[in-house]
């Protein structure tokens, strides 16, 4: 697992970088709780970076510095920013914190087969089928190119 921080002003983002079988990545984002009075936090997210429309992904209790995007794609970019909310209603958001998920690495080959041959060599005599020489096991090289 790799993991790696970018901070800029009150929000941080969190890379972090999970190789599982569905090769999904996670990015965590954090935040400083500066308010006293929220019942939680709206979390928003935009695609790429730069993008200038937000959607809300998901909402956490008060008191709560991060949140966990998980099942993203590899190699993408996201945008993200964060509110505070209580009843009477929501703060402004933190500036935008960006992270890009990882390239996973490709699935591990399987199944390694160590094959083992025997062969035995006989020379043989061509006018009497006499055999002159014999050697068992025979060590064969296999070369790139004739020699």
């Amino acid at each position: 697992m790799k993991s790696k921080i970018i901070q800029r002003g009150l929000v941080s983002l969190l890379l972090v970088f999970f190789v599982a079988l569905s090769k999904a990545a996670d990015l965590t984002l954090t935040w400083k709780d500066n308010s006293a009075n929220e019942d939680g936090f709206v979390i928003q997210r935009s695609p790429g970076i730069g993008a200038p429309v937000f959607a809300e992904v998901a909402r956490v209790a008060k008191d709560v510095t991060s949140w966990t995007d998980t099942g993203l794609a590899n190699a993408t970019s996201f945008s993200y920013r964060v509110a505070a909310f209580n009843p009477g209603g929501t703060s402004a958001f933190t500036n935008t914190a960006t992270g890009t998920t990882v390239v996973a690495p490709p699935n591990a080959p399987s199944d390694a087969t160590v094959v083992t041959v025997t062969v035995t060599v006989s020379i043989q005599q061509s006018k009497t089928g006499a055999t002159i020489a014999s050697a068992s096991p025979v060590i064969l090289h296999r070369a790139a190119a004739p020699l």
